[in-house]
């Protein structure tokens, strides 16, 4: 099972990141 996570910075940018197996 994959997760798609967003993780928002207070500059304004937009890091993606992808969890599990």
């Amino acid at each position: 099972m994959e997760t798609l996570e967003f993780v928002i910075y207070p500059d304004g940018r937009v890091k993606e990141k992808v969890t599990g197996i």
